[in-house]
């Protein structure tokens, strides 16, 4: 594999939009890695109305030769904020944080690095979260590998991969087409995964705050997961092999006819 050449070892890819409440602790648990290599955090900060940028800035201007803030005067969305700071990102591996989360393992990406440098093959590494709820109406999972050992089948059929916790060889530019899909972590766990073998670290790192516009289990949502992963299996089959292909084609086909059964009433959401 080649990955693009940096004197950083890992970039943290750490997008946020109001989160007042919260960004300071996901911005601390960064500093507070205990790592033995170069470490940048580059902030996508999307044109908040409340104090996010004020809390970025403080900790931009405080530690300005590890902190690279991308502040906006528009609203750039979820998506295309993440792209022009994944973009932006120079690291040979690249650690994901949205600004409501945040790490409880110290030693998380020191241990991520090792691992990912003694296994090259890997395209990338995660872990269990904690999930913190602020309402009980948020329904979120995440199905556990029966192995540490995980490939492209496993993560097409199974939603394993806590964004949060994932740490990618910055070996590709993600194509633009993820601009319009709304799993944005999903369509990269597809598209890494179709790359290398994936590792997976039985051991909680980090936790997914479940918040105010949080995820709830509702028919119109379940349906508009449903045909966004349809948008991203059609996508990926400009990027995978042959063999890829085929999975992806029957999953394709599989959605297609579970939307036409959900339609005349056949099947439930």
């Amino acid at each position: 594999m080649v990955y693009k050449k940096s004197d950083v070892m890992l970039s943290v890819c750490m997008i946020t939009y109001n989160h007042e409440k919260y960004v300071e602790e996901a911005i601390k648990s960064v500093l507070d890695q205990s790592i033995r290599f170069k470490m940048e955090l580059v902030i996508g900060e999307d044109c908040s109305s409340d104090k996010t940028l004020e809390i970025c800035e403080k900790y931009s201007n405080e530690f300005p030769d590890l902190i690279n803030l991308l502040p906006s005067i528009k609203n750039w969305g979820v998506a295309n904020n993440f792209l022009r700071t994944y973009n932006a990102c120079t690291g040979k591996y690249i650690a994901i944080l949205e600004g409501d989360d945040y790490w409880t393992d110290i030693n998380k990406l020191q241990k991520q690095v090792n691992f990912m440098e003694s296994n090259t093959n890997y395209s990338m590494c995660f872990s269990k979260v904690h999930i913190k709820k602020e309402r009980k109406t948020d329904i979120i999972y995440y199905q556990i590998p029966k192995t540490d050992k995980i490939d492209f089948n496993d993560i097409v059929f199974a939603h394993y991969i806590p964004t949060l916790t994932l740490v990618l060889r910055n070996i590709v530019d993600l194509p633009i087409w993820i601009a319009k899909v709304k799993s944005c972590d999903r369509a990269i766990a597809m598209l890494f995964s179709s790359l290398g073998p994936v590792k997976y670290f039985d051991e909680i790192m980090g936790v997914y705050r479940v918040h105010e516009g949080g995820i709830t289990n509702t028919i119109k949502q379940n349906e508009a997961i449903n045909d966004d992963a349809y948008f991203i299996f059609k996508k990926l089959l400009n990027h995978v092999n042959i063999i890829q292909k085929f999975t992806l084609i029957y999953v394709i086909s599989k959605n297609r006819v579970a939307k036409y059964l959900r339609a005349i009433g056949v099947m439930k959401n």
